[in-house]
């Protein structure tokens, strides 16, 4: 039996994952937030593709008030007559996965060429009996370059041969490709979930990758994040769930890549990331009772 404490739904939550947007973003053309439009606001950002940064720790939000201006009047000691603010959040964490380049590039704004290795066909993946309509089925092995895997067929153990929308789907979930089966119902040759489901495709790994940049002045990348609470328990059955997103992020700071003496240290590389809101950009919150 598990204890629910006084007022759950008001405590931190302690376990998160934190996404950024793989589209090109034009930020003058996100509605501006105001007190009314929040639904509005969130409907169109979740219109936006996101991937998940990676493994991270400490994450935190630090809201500021910067380019304060204060208007002071003489009148016998009346005094401040206003106090004008720009209140800038900024987000921090330790990031695990420094060396996942695809996603240091987007960071900090580079191009990340992929060299092709040799590619592998006829690659046979089994998604085990009875399988699950509409539940997601990560394919083994990637295309280096982030295009689709090809598939060259997807046949039941007692339907044989599907056929793709029909009876399946490949799709992309956070950067990852995989196979959708359809309902039952909804497919022309699915007849019982009570199967295994045989998929074989072809994919061209990396070689390598090359990225990097020129020492000069040159403009900086605005980003846009979206952080995703899990779930705390506020009764048995109900959980509240934060989602954030930040709007037109910069990085504040150095991104470092550490490379780790393993005679003296077993830790995973790192890197302390902190990137601040810039004038334009917004943060927006949605705080949501769900189902557990």
């Amino acid at each position: 039996m598990s204890t629910i404490l006084a007022n759950a739904g008001d405590k931190l939550l302690t376990m998160w994952d934190l996404y950024y947007c793989t589209d090109v973003v034009d930020y003058a053309a996100i509605t501006k937030l105001t007190a009314t439009n929040q639904s509005t606001l969130k409907t169109e950002l979740d219109l936006f593709n996101y991937s998940t940064v990676g493994h991270i720790n400490d994450f935190s939000i630090a809201h500021s008030l910067q380019n304060e201006e204060i208007i002071r009047a003489g009148n016998c000691g009346v005094g401040e007559l206003a106090r004008l603010v720009e209140l800038t959040p900024t987000i921090s964490f330790t990031w695990l996965d420094v060396n996942n380049r695809p996603v240091f590039d987007k960071m900090l704004g580079l191009d990340i060429l992929n060299v092709a290795g040799t590619p592998v066909t006829w690659v046979s993946q089994v998604i085990a009996n009875p399988f699950v309509a509409n539940l997601f089925y990560a394919i083994g092995n990637q295309n280096g370059d982030g295009t689709a895997p090809t598939i060259n067929s997807v046949t039941g153990g007692t339907d044989g041969a599907l056929t793709a929308q029909d009876d399946y789907s490949l799709v992309s979930q956070n950067g990852v490709r995989g196979i959708v089966m359809n309902t039952v119902a909804g497919g022309s040759t699915l007849t019982t979930l009570a199967q295994t489901i045989t998929v074989d495709y072809d994919y061209t790994p990396n070689a390598s990758t090359l990225d990097g940049y020129n020492i000069e002045k040159s403009s900086v990348p605005y980003g846009l994040f979206k952080f995703v609470s899990c779930p705390n328990a506020i009764n048995s059955t109900q959980g509240v769930q934060d989602t954030i997103y930040f709007r037109k992020y910069v990085l504040s700071g150095d991104m470092v890549e550490n490379y780790i003496l393993l005679s003296e240290d077993t830790s995973f590389e790192w890197s302390e990331a902190s990137f601040v809101g810039v004038s334009g950009g917004g943060y927006l919150k949605n705080k949501a009772t769900v189902t557990l």
